[in-house]
């Protein structure tokens, strides 16, 4: 069997083991020594498990993690967290959809203090998701607003690349408003895959950055577009599903680009990984325009504006 034959069935093997809950760090623990003993055999297998965890966790960069804690727990018990929570909460009062909007603001401001998604999140478990439940929210959409905006800290100070990406999703987003979402969607994953393959062109780093700017472009069409498609196409009690598998292209992408992208790049350079990264868009593209339907909008929503279960 081949190494990326071993590698493709170690994800799907990984994706189960996920599914079927158990623990992600076993998951990725399992897979990756059943893995490594596929190519390698069981005795440099078991060799590498006994020694990477502590070669990972006996790095000197890792010294700053209990600093990242002792800030956390400090901005905790000082009731930093609470009363960012009440400032955000106050400075949205009277807006729809508050408490999500103020959760979702507190977390960015306080894990651009403590530095740590995890503790971010753990703070915020405690400070928001009640608050948000008294009031109503459903537990997965409290535990999943707060689990998402603590990874918001890595965007203060935003990166150039994301800049663009939040600065055009405004615009796009207001024209999924108005419309053809079906459309804009097709047209910006063209759009991401015509100059994802132009990557594959480019003869010097400036070229490049300009070009993976414009994907960011094409890249921030997709998830206003495809979040007001899922709002009108799944009822209530089913739309945390669909974002949720919707959300899981990401991390999926990720892993297949690093299992595929790297062995394409090995084997017949850079530029062709991305000329083969672009293919599946191309055909995502012409798979919405031609297959999908542009739902009537409100589909899901009563005459009152509540949402229909």
């Amino acid at each position: 069997m081949t190494i990326a034959a071993i590698g493709g069935l170690g994800v799907v093997f990984l994706l189960v083991l996920i599914f079927i809950r158990v623990p992600i760090a076993v998951a990725l623990a399992v897979s990756g020594l059943l893995g490594y003993a596929a190519i390698d055999g069981w005795n440099p297998a078991l060799k590498m498990f006994s020694l990477v965890p502590y070669q990972l966790a006996s790095a000197y960069s890792l010294s700053v993690i209990p600093l990242f804690i002792l800030m956390g727990t400090v901005a905790a018990r000082g009731n930093m967290a609470t009363e960012l929570f009440q400032a955000c909460n106050a400075v949205f009062s009277g807006v729809r959809g508050a408490l999500a909007n103020a959760t979702i603001g507190a977390c960015a401001l306080f894990g651009a203090i403590c530095g740590s998604s995890i503790a971010t999140a753990a703070t915020f478990s405690r400070v928001a998701i009640p608050e948000m439940r008294r009031h109503g929210y459903e537990p997965a959409f409290a535990a999943g607003a707060v689990a998402s905006a603590g990874t918001l800290d890595v965007l203060i100070p935003p990166s150039v690349l994301i800049a663009i990406y939040a600065i055009v999703g405004l615009p796009l987003g207001g024209l999924a408003d108005k419309f053809s979402r079906v459309k804009i969607l097709s047209v910006g994953v063209t759009v991401w895959s015509l100059l994802t393959a132009a990557s594959g062109m480019c003869s010097s780093f400036a070229q490049l950055f300009v070009v993976r700017l414009g994907v960011g472009l094409g890249e921030a069409s997709c998830a206003p577009a495809a979040s007001s498609l899922i709002g009108d196409m799944f009822p209530a009690h089913k739309r945390s599903n669909a974002l949720s598998v919707f959300m899981l292209g990401l991390p999926i992408g990720v892993a297949l680009s690093f299992l595929v992208g790297g062995l394409i790049a090995k084997t017949y350079g850079w530029q062709t990984a991305f000329y083969v990264a672009a293919l599946p868009g191309f055909l995502c593209a012409i798979a919405a325009h031609f297959l999908m339907k542009e739902p009537k909008r409100g589909a899901y929503v009563a005459p009152d504006g509540s949402p229909l279960l």
